[in-house]
């Protein structure tokens, strides 16, 4: 499955500039690491624009583990 979203990250375009795909494919390979290393807990983005990682990451996290996405909307 993992291999697919890396595929993916490589095939489609990104919906924003905020994230490269370089970027993106470290932060989906560290929270797969800590998935398969059988770190309990949910995983929780913060600062998610609209979202480019946040798909990806929804890809990933299985059910029992929850995703928390939260944005202020204002920026810093």
């Amino acid at each position: 499955m993992s291999a697919s979203i890396f595929d993916e990250i490589h095939r489609a375009p990104l919906l924003s500039d905020q994230v490269d795909k370089r970027e993106l494919t470290s932060v989906i390979r560290e929270c797969q690491y800590a998935i398969s290393s059988g770190i309990a807990g949910d995983v929780v983005e913060f600062g998610c624009y609209v979202g480019t990682t946040s798909i990806y990451l929804a890809k990933l996290v299985q059910s029992p583990r929850e995703l928390y996405l939260y944005d202020s909307f204002d920026g810093l």
